[in-house]
């Protein structure tokens, strides 16, 4: 599945966001700037980076990084539309649409290194 060392990567984008954010938002407590990066993370760099990761022989990990925002805004927020016109409480959403997405894109990904 995804390599280790973009798994580092990952984790080296998360503590130049907190660090990012810490400085921007200096009177905050550490606590709140770490749960604020944790959010933007599961909400709008998961979902796109894992169904990225479809074209990682092809494109670099900084590319498919920069990519996944956009493409995660764009799918986590059409379908929290369409999952509240089926009836679902809109605070539901932040936790259950992104853990769909890994888990189908996951699968996805892990079905396409199984046929390699």
């Amino acid at each position: 599945m995804i390599k280790n060392n973009e798994i580092i990567k990952l984790w080296i984008m998360y503590v130049i966001g907190i660090i990012l954010l810490k400085i921007v938002f200096f009177n905050e407590n550490i606590l709140f700037v770490s749960r604020l990066v944790s959010s933007f993370f599961w909400m709008f760099i998961l979902p796109g980076f894992v169904l990225m990761y479809y074209w990682s022989d092809k494109l670099e990990f900084l590319e498919r990084f920069i990519i996944s925002v956009p493409l995660s805004a764009v799918i986590v927020s059409v379908t929290s539309y369409y999952i509240s016109l089926i009836g679902l409480h809109a605070k539901f959403h932040p936790v259950i649409v992104p853990l769909i997405y890994i888990i189908i894109f996951t699968i996805f990904n892990w079905k396409k290194e199984v046929n390699k």
